[in-house]
């Protein structure tokens, strides 16, 4: 029997945090789903735990890659064998809400392509009778996406989509990528064509750990500057997600800048780069009233002081 749900969720060395992301998943109210575990060449014990899985319920399966490949390349393995009418992904150190799956098909049901759940990093059981999940319907979600704005993000985690934005033309995540999601979630949201609902509900539960991507600095994160180039070029004429496309990569370029400051690097080529991108923007996003504060606040920054102050205000603690 073809299941509703294909959740799919990639898995790399999180032995101390696997068994609680798929006791989340076996605990759902709703019961029709697929799990696929995508593998990617652990060297600890997690192949060994998620196949402890399988053989407990057979609505999980297991996908082993031979080469560590990264998120992306796991994502796609799992998109490739997916069955369902909607799919999940799942971040294999997080959690989702035992009422999920029930929720976002109610939302799917009405005609929705992408249902957004809140995101949270305090796991807490919430009774379905206190959960916020009245709909809300942006009429220009990407610009709000790429504004950065609360409850509007570029996540995969979190959401439901109906297949067919990915089976159409075989829509996948670019592999190699750290910023996968930036790069692919425009596309998937003009997809969608307006039928995206937003929920303020905690549905998705985040775990912050000291080894994951988004709290390691590495030179593969500089890729969110070539995703926001991308994002630029394909909105640049267009009157209402350009300037939130060009206040996106000034977002970026700031923030890597930052980071290579704080790494010694406030003289290097990649910052020389950042630099010049935040010339560049900052007087466009400082003057756009849809921006949010803290970048026209680092808009005015880069204007009123130097490149070298800004560097050593943020090594000693000047900006957050």
């Amino acid at each position: 029997m073809t299941p509703l749900f294909s959740i799919i969720i990639p898995i790399y060395n999180v032995e101390a945090y696997l068994r609680a992301c798929l006791d989340s998943v076996l605990a759902q109210s709703c019961g029709d789903w697929e799990a696929l575990m995508v593998d990617d060449a652990s060297t600890d014990s997690s192949a060994d735990i998620a196949a402890e899985y399988c053989r407990r319920d057979r609505r999980f399966s297991l996908i082993s890659l031979t080469e560590k490949s990264g998120p992306s390349r796991s994502r796609n393995a799992g998109l490739d064998v997916a069955r369902g009418r909607y799919l999940v992904f799942i971040d294999s150190d997080d959690m989702i809400h035992r009422n999920f799956l029930s929720v976002h098909r109610e939302v799917m049901e009405s005609g929705a392509d992408i249902s957004s759940s809140a995101i949270t990093a305090s796991f807490r059981v919430f009774d379905r009778s206190t959960l916020d999940i009245s709909p809300k319907v942006y009429s220009d979600p990407i610009a709000l996406c790429l504004y950065q704005r609360r409850g509007v993000n570029p996540s995969a985690c979190g959401k439901v989509f109906s297949a067919r934005l990915f089976s159409d033309g075989g829509l996948r995540f670019r592999e190699g990528l750290l910023y996968e999601d930036l790069q692919i979630m425009p596309e998937l949201m003009e997809r969608a064509a307006g039928r995206i609902v937003f929920m303020d509900a905690p549905l998705y539960f985040y775990r912050q750990r000291r080894g994951s991507i988004i709290h390691t600095f590495n030179f593969a994160r500089l890729d969110v500057l070539e995703v926001t180039e991308e994002i630029e070029e394909r909105y640049a004429d267009d009157p209402v997600l350009g300037p939130a496309a060009r206040d996106r990569r000034f977002s970026a370029n700031f923030n890597m800048f930052l980071l290579l400051c704080g790494r010694g690097m406030a003289d290097s080529s990649e910052a020389d780069s950042c630099w010049a991108q935040i010339r560049r923007l900052r007087l466009s996003s400082m003057l756009n009233r849809r921006v949010r504060m803290k970048n026209r606040i680092g808009a005015l920054a880069s204007i009123l002081l130097s490149r070298r102050i800004i560097s050593c205000l943020y090594r000693i603690g000047g900006f957050s």
